[in-house]
C-alpha cells in the first residue's frame, strides 16, 4: 500500500498482474472527498477461458478488507463488478489486484477507473453496534451487505426523542429469486433484541415490513 499508484477519480490506468514471481499483487489509491458509493470499472480482454482471471480487494485508510470480489474470465466486459454495491467514508482507499501465473488474467492487460456518487451511506466497517452508522429520523442510507468475507453484518443507529412507533422503510432490488434475501433487527440501547424480521426476495418493496 505505501508504494500504491494514487489514481484520481475518473482517470483510467493500465497494469497487469506480471511479475518475475508466480503471482502479482498491484496497489491503487483514490482519495475520496465525500462519502458514497464508488463505481468500479475494472475491464480485461475477452476470451480467457472459463476460470479465474483476478481478485479485486477494497481497504480502507486503515488497512482493513472491507470487500472482495474473486473475478473468472468472463467478467471482462466489467459488466458485474460495476453493479456490486460498494460504499465508503470520506479520505483515501486503495484497490488490491491479485494475478496468478495459473490464471487466465496473467500478463494480459487491464483497465481501472473509479466513480463517486456522494450520498448518505453506510460506513464500513460497519459490523458492531460501536461502528454503527447513524442515520437521522428521516433520512434514506445506502448500503449492501458485502464484504471481504462470506457473511456482512450492518448496524445502523437511530435516536428516538420520544417513544411511539418505528416505520421501517427498506427495500431492495426486485428479481432477487425466491430465497432469503434480509435478516432485519432491532435492539436497544442494552443490545437486547427487540424485534426481527426475515425477508425473503419478494419483500423488496418495503410493503409487508412497513406494515
Amino acid at each position: 500500500m505505501a508504494t500504491a499508484t494514487v489514481v484520481p477519480l475518473g482517470s483510467m490506468v493500465s497494469g497487469s498482474t506480471l511479475s518475475g514471481l508466480s503471482y502479482d499483487t498491484d496497489y491503487y489509491a483514490i482519495d475520496l472527498p465525500k462519502a458514497g458509493r464508488v463505481g468500479l470499472n475494472f475491464k480485461f480482454p475477452a476470451g480467457l477461458g472459463t476460470g479465474s482471471a483476478y481478485t479485486l480487494s477494497i481497504y480502507n485508510a486503515s488497512g482493513t478488507n472491507l470487500y472482495s470480489f474473486d473475478l473468472d474470465a468472463a467478467a471482462g466486459n466489467g459488466t458485474w463488478l460495476a453493479g456490486q454495491g460498494t460504499f465508503l467514508p470520506a479520505g483515501r482507499a486503495y484497490i488490491r489486484i491479485d494475478g496468478y501465473d495459473s490464471w487466465a488474467g496473467w500478463g494480459k492487460t487491464y483497465t481501472l477507473n473509479t466513480t463517486l456518487t456522494a450520498g448518505t451511506v453506510e460506513l464500513e466497517p460497519n459490523g458492531s453496534t460501536a461502528a454503527a452508522t447513524v442515520v437521522p429520523l428521516g433520512a434514506t442510507v445506502s448500503g449492501s451487505t458485502l464484504s471481504g468475507l462470506s457473511y456482512d453484518t450492518d448496524y445502523y443507529a437511530i435516536d428516538l426523542p420520544k417513544a411511539g412507533r418505528v416505520g421501517l422503510n427498506f427495500k431492495f432490488p426486485a428479481g432477487l429469486g425466491t430465497g432469503s434475501a434480509y435478516t432485519l433487527s432491532i435492539y436497544n440501547a442494552s443490545g437486547t433484541n427487540l424485534y426481527s424480521f426475515d425477508l425473503d426476495a419478494a419483500a423488496g418493496n418495503g410493503t409487508w415490513l412497513a406494515g
